[in-house]
């Protein structure tokens, strides 16, 4: 999770600082996890900004491209989502047709452990 300093749930054990430039901000942000993760999220962040800046004409204004970028990052978020539901369905049919076929197979096989006393014709 990343936090900033301002962040009142910012103050757990060690937090790794990291410092990014984004739009000519400086910010310091504080990573609770891996700081690799804070800086490859500004770097996501810093890509899209630059993306979004590319595809306004003329001079837009940091609002108009901080808007562009962030519908553009939920737009990507939503399909994410979308393709993880789609998926776990996928791998919720696999798992029901597996334990079908294991169900039929285990009623075709006799895998219960003869009784004590039982045949010993061995």
């Amino acid at each position: 999770m990343i936090k900033t300093p301002l962040s009142s749930s910012s103050r757990s054990e060690n937090p790794a600082e990291v410092e990014v430039d984004i739009l000519g901000e400086r910010l310091k942000l504080r990573a609770s996890e891996d700081p690799s993760l804070v800086s490859e999220v500004a770097e996501i962040v810093r890509c899209r900004l630059h993306e979004a800046n590319r595809r306004l004409s003329g001079s837009p204004n940091k609002n108009r491209v901080l808007l562009l970028a962030l519908i553009d990052l939920a737009e990507e978020y939503v399909k994410a989502k979308q393709r993880t539901v789609a998926h776990r369905m996928k791998v919720n049919a696999k798992l029901s047709e597996v334990r079908a076929s294991l169900q039929r197979a285990q009623g075709k096989v006799d895998l219960s452990v003869p009784a004590e006393g039982g045949d010993d014709s061995l």
